[in-house]
């Protein structure tokens, strides 16, 4: 950023079903990394390679004061659905006969029919009432637009999923049922976070950015601090040894 190098020798892979957490000092580069990944910022080299027809969905940081429902925002994440379930809203209010069933036939191809349940699962477990759901997003807080930003990445359709602070915001049955989720995706995920609790119960992986590198450690945070104290205490020994 500017004449700053955040990361270099920068070198993974990403599978389906790894929940990668990713750690480090305020400033190192994390959140850099994932406007990378989504083509908002340039590598000053190197490069970034997807197989064919990836899809990335990501937690947004700022949601505005829109007028549209918390459940159509979270809808309006899978555009494909969406543009057909608009359809149908808008033939279901004329009471056009022809065009809700070309909706229905369309909605049957994608296997959209359990769609809006599933947003309204997503946002119920983040904390929402059937009643919320309806409201604008205007007239929540900011603290509870970003519930609504959280339920709209998890409902996307992403074989990669940017987390970064899932939990800020959440109380302890939001953070409960976010674990589970998680543990549940069938893609991969990618999470930036500080909380230790929230990594030790659900990534398989710990990326852990430090002085400008890259470390892979596979396991949990907890994990990660024995196996870096180990690689530590192996530095230290060996340079006593060199020393003497």
């Amino acid at each position: 950023i500017g004449a700053q190098t955040l990361i270099e020798n920068i070198n993974f892979s990403v599978y389906p079903k790894q929940v990668i957490g990713i750690i480090g000092d305020n400033g190192c580069g994390k959140s850099s990394l994932f406007a990378m990944i989504q083509a908002y910022l340039e590598p000053a080299q190197g490069r970034i390679e997807w197989q064919n027809n990836i899809t990335i969905a990501a937690l947004e940081q700022e949601v505005k004061a829109l007028e549209c429902s918390v459940l159509e925002h979270v809808l309006a994440s899978d555009e494909n659905f969406f543009e057909i379930y608009q359809r149908l809203m808008r033939a279901q209010q004329e009471n056009d006969g022809i065009n809700i069933a070309l909706a229905y036939n369309d909605l049957s191809d994608i296997d959209g029919y359990s769609r809006e349940s599933e947003a309204a699962t997503i946002l119920h477990g983040l904390g929402f009432t059937n009643a919320q759901i309806a409201l604008p997003i205007s007239e929540f807080s900011g603290a509870w637009r970003m519930r609504a930003s959280l339920a709209r990445a998890l409902f996307a359709p992403g074989d990669i999923l940017l987390l970064d602070e899932p939990n800020n915001h959440l109380d302890m049955e939001g953070i409960i049922w976010l674990e589970k989720f998680i543990k549940q995706y069938p893609g991969a995920i990618l999470m930036i976070s500080h909380d230790q609790a929230l990594l030790d119960n659900t990534v398989t992986d710990i990326m852990h950015i430090s002085q400008k590198s890259w470390h892979h450690y596979h396991g949990n945070y907890s994990n990660f601090q024995m196996q870096r104290a180990q690689n530590i205490q192996h530095q230290q020994a060996q340079y006593q040894k060199q020393q003497k």
